[in-house]
């Protein structure tokens, strides 16, 4: 099956393991109707908060472009849109293993509550931060808008897919700007710019 969330909306699926996934504007999520009986996989371009539900026999996976993001039951977040330029994972509780791909040097990285992971695709580097997960919530997306040393282009990019609207930055080197930001009181639009 394939969800896609239009811009400006977003959207919680349940899978048949009883996960729960709450899309952001401008993903999609393709999942089988039924697990098979050895891995819980599902493809992910976007955003998307989870919920997992906890199976001892079957590891689950979210595949994205980038990484795969092997969960052991818990709740994170993942941020991996082909058009930004990093990918980002929060973990709020149990643990996951972010693994990369499509690199020249693959790596695997254990993750622990509290952790914030990103992967810039350009130059394949890994940053990491421990962060309060409170400041991302399990609503993140349009409620709680969070951006952890993030270049204000894929800002831009994030806000034009949450709010559906087309933001211009016409120099090059502010889009590259890195910036620090937390929207927790579901601020508009004007508000946040």
């Amino acid at each position: 099956q394939e969800v896609y969330v239009p811009n400006g909306q977003s959207k919680d699926v349940t899978l048949s393991d009883g996960s729960l996934l709450r899309l952001s504007a401008g993903s999609r999520l393709i999942f089988p109707s039924e697990f098979d009986s050895n891995v819980r996989r599902v493809y992910l371009s976007g955003e998307a908060y989870a919920d997992i539900a906890k199976d001892e026999h079957r590891r689950f996976v979210v595949s994205t472009e980038q990484v795969d993001v092997v969960v052991y039951g818990t709740k994170f977040n993942v941020r991996s849109y082909e058009a930004n330029s990093e990918v980002e994972l929060m973990l709020f509780e149990g643990s996951v293993d972010m693994q990369t791909k499509s690199l020249k040097q693959n790596r695997t990285v254990a993750m622990r509550p509290g952790d914030f992971i990103k992967l810039d695709k350009r130059s394949g580097r890994i940053t990491y931060e421990s962060v309060k997960s409170d400041m991302f919530g399990e609503s993140s997306g349009a409620q709680r808008l969070t951006f952890i040393n993030s270049r204000l282009g894929d800002i831009s990019m994030q806000l034009e897919r949450l709010f559906d609207v087309r933001i211009i930055i016409d120099q090059a080197d502010l889009a590259e700007e890195r910036y620090y930001s937390a929207f927790v009181n579901n601020e508009s639009l004007d508000r946040i710019l």
